[in-house]
This record gives structure tokens, C-alpha cells and sequence, in this order.
């Protein structure tokens, strides 16, 4: 399949498009800082710096019938998207957050949607998407989630509740905390009195970029507003369903 990948961001769709062996037609975003981004990972792949909205006119006649248009539209764009994706009658996919606006704008429209949480899908983040199409209706499949409770049943253990505030599950100063807060030794882990309790090249981790992506020029927030990887490959793993 060919991919036109609007509101690219730094290219979370595209690598896994490109994972999948898919090729890309082009990429749009507003930011000419984030395609620089996109460009060294994504060498070879047409970009263009445009104001989606007030451009489309020319940016669509530049775009092939037959590539599947994907986006990430931010929710001020979202109802726009879908009207210009259904009067122009192309074949596309979207993600974009969850909240009741975004939802009660795909029902609105009548659009056929699902609602995943990244976690679910290899993502190490709790976080609502909403996934929509015109050329896949089957809902994503997961395999669902294993409480702790269960998970350690398996092995013929049962812990109680409060298991981890014993002083004998006390972590040494140099292993891992088991949940992320500062200040108080009460808390029995180890504290950091930094505000930033994360890397870019951390949220990229947690985004499921690959190791050798570059995040180098990015900030915080074009990391964190991306579409994750793992929810790219959900996505065209659909479309594959229906070809």
C-alpha cells in the first residue's frame, strides 16, 4: 500500500508503515522544526511544510486517487477532516485522542470507530485513542489484560495487598523503583527531587519508537502528541484485514 501521512508529526504512522514494508507518497505537517525530524528518519519520503486546512485545494491535487490518506488531526481539525475525507470520497484512516468531543464528533458524522488504550497494544502507557476508517470495520483484537493477582496465581503465589509496603520488599539503592514518586523515605524507593522524571529519548521508549530513531531537535511535546508506533502497526494491520 501507498500512504499519504497528514499531520505527521515526526512520523509515528510512518514507521510502521515503513516496518510493514509500505511505501509513502508524501507527508504534511505545519512544523517546518518536526519535518526536520521526520526527514532523518524517513529519508527518501516527500515532505511538505503547509497549513493543512487553508491549503488542502493544493495539497490534494498533488496526491494520487489511489494512496490511502492517514492522519492525526488535532481536535479543532477533526470535524473539518472528516467532511473533506468524505466529500472527496478518498480512502483513509485516522487516530487521534480520546475525549467526549472527539467521540461525540464520530458519532455526529456517523463514522465508524473503535476506542483502544495503548496499553493494550504494546505501548507501556495508559492512554485512550480513538482509530477510525472507511476501509476496516473489524475491531481491533486484543488479547486482553492479566491482573497482578492472576499473573502471580500462575505461579502458586498470592501475595496480600499491601505487599509492597513491607520493609523486607524494601529495593536496594541501586535497583529499580517499582512506581515513579520523590520526596518522602517513607515511601521505602528510591527518590528523584527532579521535576522532569523522564528523557525525549524516554517518551520515545514509552511512544515505541525503535532504538535508532533520532529524536535529536525535537521537544518534549512533539514526542508526546505522536501517534505511537504500536498503534501505526494495529492500524495498517486493519487495512490489511480488508485487502
Amino acid at each position: 500500500m501507498i500512504f499519504v501521512d497528514l499531520f505527521c508529526g515526526i512520523g509515528g504512522f510512518s514507521q510502521a508503515a515503513k516496518n510493514n514494508d509500505h511505501d509513502l507518497f508524501l507527508a504534511v505537517d505545519n512544523d517546518p522544526q518536526v519535518l526536520k525530524v521526520y526527514t532523518k528518519n524517513h529519508a527518501g519520503i516527500n515532505t511538505l511544510c503547509s497549513d493543512i486546512q487553508s491549503e488542502w485545494n493544493e495539497i490534494q491535487k498533488n496526491i494520487p486517487r489511489k494512496v490511502l490518506i492517514h492522519a492525526s488531526p488535532p481536535k479543532r481539525l477533526l470535524s473539518w477532516f472528516l467532511f473533506e475525507m468524505n466529500k472527496g470520497k478518498w480512502l483513509w484512516t485516522l487516530e487521534c485522542d480520546y475525549s467526549r468531543e472527539t467521540l461525540s464528533i464520530f458519532m455526529e458524522k456517523g463514522v465508524n470507530f473503535h476506542v483502544i488504550n495503548c496499553c493494550d497494544y504494546n505501548a507501556p502507557h495508559e492512554s485512550k485513542k480513538i482509530i477510525a476508517s472507511n476501509v476496516f470495520k473489524e475491531s481491533p483484537v486484543s488479547n486482553g489484560k492479566i491482573s497482578v493477582k492472576q499473573h502471580w496465581s500462575k505461579i502458586g503465589v498470592t501475595p496480600t495487598a499491601n505487599h509492597f509496603c513491607f520493609e523486607k520488599s524494601k529495593r536496594s539503592i541501586k535497583s529499580p523503583c517499582f512506581h515513579v514518586k520523590k520526596t518522602k523515605q517513607t515511601y521505602w524507593c528510591n527518590s528523584n527531587d527532579s521535576k522532569e522524571f523522564f528523557t525525549i529519548r524516554d517518551v520515545a521508549r514509552l511512544q515505541t519508537f525503535p532504538e535508532n530513531f533520532d529524536v535529536s531537535g525535537c521537544c518534549m511535546k512533539n514526542v508526546q502528541c505522536v501517534t505511537p508506533v504500536s498503534v501505526g502497526l494495529l492500524i495498517v494491520s486493519l487495512i490489511k484485514i480488508q485487502t
